[in-house]
């Protein structure tokens, strides 16, 4: 049986990832209809306009990805699961302030569809809340694969290989994370940004039986890449894809 897509785009301000700050809500926030009921399942897909004139927003992203995932999940924060009373307390809690309690994935693909056909990008490609290190590796994965460096965009720094990202992204850095010159040159081949339709294309790899629509897209899909972006989507969750652009 098809399974067809069906999901409710939320509103996002970018200017909580590139620096500016956010209110949780943002994530949840609908038009058009009310909610019933909640879940505190989110499915994020960051698609990265990878053309050469992003660096200064996907360094942005990266240098303030750490404050983002802390405002994910800082609902947690002095919470304690010792007792019955510890479980009652909670659940008020995360019916007060569920946004506080986001079990979220993270994922990454590109707006140039010629060349990744809306596949996920890094290693783990798909990052769970309670994951060791999942800032850092989104951070890796989006700096080292999903960005298009030229080597006279970033400055050398300085430092040691255990030195922390911080607030300028390096060459250095980039060095020691990605491994000299992987993370050069990975840019679109074609000067065209297809936001849209890298969502599109994620969406039909991570289901096993993609739509009809999934094969008669102008880009290549096959059998062969169903379920390659499996985990990017679960059931009941919210799917939030975020486009990081700078066409208008």
């Amino acid at each position: 049986m098809k399974t067809a897509f069906q999901f409710a785009v939320f509103s996002l301000s970018i200017s909580c990832l590139l620096g500016s700050g956010c209110n949780q809500y943002q994530l949840f926030r609908l038009a058009g209809h009310q909610q019933e009921s909640f879940s505190n399942q989110a499915d994020l897909l960051f698609v990265i306009d990878n053309s050469d004139s992003m660096v200064e927003e996907a360094s942005s992203l990266a240098t303030n990805f750490d404050d983002f995932v802390r405002d994910l999940t800082e609902g947690d924060e002095g919470a304690t699961y010792d007792g019955l009373n510890d479980a009652v307390t909670d659940y008020i809690r995360f019916v007060t302030e569920r946004s506080g309690f986001i079990n979220y994935r993270l994922s990454i693909t590109t707006t140039d569809v010629a060349t990744s056909y809306g596949a996920l990008y890094g290693d783990p490609d798909i990052l769970t809340r309670g994951d060791k290190g999942v800032s850092d590796d989104f951070i890796t994965n989006l700096l080292c694969e999903a960005t298009c460096f030229q080597e006279n965009d970033v400055p050398a720094g300085a430092g040691s290989c255990s030195s922390p990202l911080g607030s300028q992204v390096t060459q250095n850095w980039l060095d020691c994370t990605c491994g000299a010159d992987v993370w050069k040159d990975n840019c679109a081949l074609v000067g065209q940004e297809e936001g849209l339709e890298a969502i599109f294309m994620a969406l039909c790899r991570s289901v096993a039986y993609p739509p009809d629509e999934c094969y008669d897209a102008i880009d290549e899909f096959s059998s062969a890449d169903e379920l390659s972006n499996e985990g990017m989507l679960r059931d009941n969750a919210t799917f939030i894809p975020v486009i990081i652009t700078d066409e208008g």
